[in-house]
């Protein structure tokens, strides 16, 4: 079985953002069952030099939108920036087709 550019890159993509997605749907849940501001979370870092949640959000979507982008020689899309997570796609667009 031959293994393709597509199974390096894409599907890795697919999986992380799925993980992504989910550990944001935990976050939801959190702030809504703490009574914690979303937007608390989005600005916070774990450490003084990460970048805070939101950024990384909107790098790993970056990061995806561009691989798959390059891979099929064609400009990607510009990211929509997401703000919360109700705003975020549902887990089921981030599968692997």
């Amino acid at each position: 079985m031959a293994y393709s550019l597509y199974d390096a890159a894409v599907i890795p993509c697919a999986q992380q953002l799925g993980a992504l997605a989910g550990i944001i749907d935990k976050a939801a849940t959190h702030c809504a069952t703490n009574k914690i501001e979303e937007s608390a979370l989005l600005q916070d870092r774990l450490y003084p030099d990460m970048f805070c949640l939101a950024r990384q959000v909107r790098q790993s979507a970056d990061f995806a939108m561009n691989t798959g982008g390059r891979l099929a020689g064609v400009t990607p899309p510009p990211c929509r920036l997401w703000m919360t997570p109700a705003s975020l796609p549902p887990k089921a667009a981030s599968k692997p087709p």
